[in-house]
This record gives C-alpha cells, sequence and structure tokens, in this order.
C-alpha cells in the first residue's frame, strides 16, 4: 500500500474546498446588482417642431405618409430624464416611440423613481 502524505492531502482538500466556495461568489454579487428596466411617462413633452432627415422625408413620401409629426416623433422629456439620472439610476436608452427610459437601478431607486408624479409604470427589460 502506499503512504498519503496527509500534509499535502490537507493542502489539496484545502483548495479545492477554496475554489468551491469562491464558485458561490458571482451568485451573490448578481443579487447586488442593479435591475435593467423601462421607465414609462405619463405625458411627452412639450409640442417643439421635428426636423427629419431628407432621407426619412423621402422614404415617407415614397410610403405616401407625408406627414410631417406624430405624437411618437415628440422626444421625451428631457426634464424627465434629468430627474430620473438624478436619483442615481445609470441611464441606457431613451425612447421616443414608447415615451420611456430604459434604465440601470437598484431596488432603492427604483422605489423613488415610482413615486415621481410623471412615471406611469416601471416594467423589466425581457431581454438583454
Amino acid at each position: 500500500m502506499h503512504k498519503i502524505d496527509l500534509s499535502k492531502f490537507r493542502y489539496h482538500a484545502l483548495i479545492v474546498i477554496l475554489l468551491w466556495l469562491l464558485s458561490f461568489i458571482p451568485l451573490y454579487a448578481q443579487s447586488a446588482q442593479s435591475d435593467r428596466v423601462w421607465v414609462f411617462f405619463t405625458q411627452k413633452s412639450a409640442v417643439v417642431p421635428v426636423s427629419f432627415p431628407e432621407e426619412t422625408l423621402a422614404r415617407r413620401s415614397v410610403r405616401g405618409d407625408m406627414q410631417k409629426s406624430s405624437r411618437f416623433n415628440l422626444p421625451v422629456d428631457q426634464a424627465y430624464i434629468e430627474e430620473v439620472k438624478s436619483t442615481g439610476a445609470t441611464l441606457r436608452v431613451v425612447s421616443r416611440w414608447l415615451n420611456a427610459v430604459s434604465i440601470d437601478a437598484d431596488q432603492a431607486v427604483l422605489a423613488s423613481i415610482g413615486r415621481l408624479p410623471y412615471v406611469n409604470r416601471i416594467s423589466h427589460v425581457s431581454a438583454y
């Protein structure tokens, strides 16, 4: 029979246990990370003239849709965006069509954003 060097065995066992424990760190770090959400607003900003590039106007003329502007073309109110950013949220995307912003924020920040008077709803980003 071979003799097992007990000190080497303990050393290797300790390394294996430490590596196994370290494998759980990403799970805990992930739970502390922020959530990616869409924040939908109640109203668009005041009517402002929207200028379109020539390509857009040409495409619309081919489709027969020469309406210069619609509610979807109006920008998201910049004051809404700035106040959401001032809560500590990280801005990802601004969508005129959805009248919303996509942000990264933790639960405490999301709770404060949800209390803003012009926030319609908050939804998690379904895929990213």
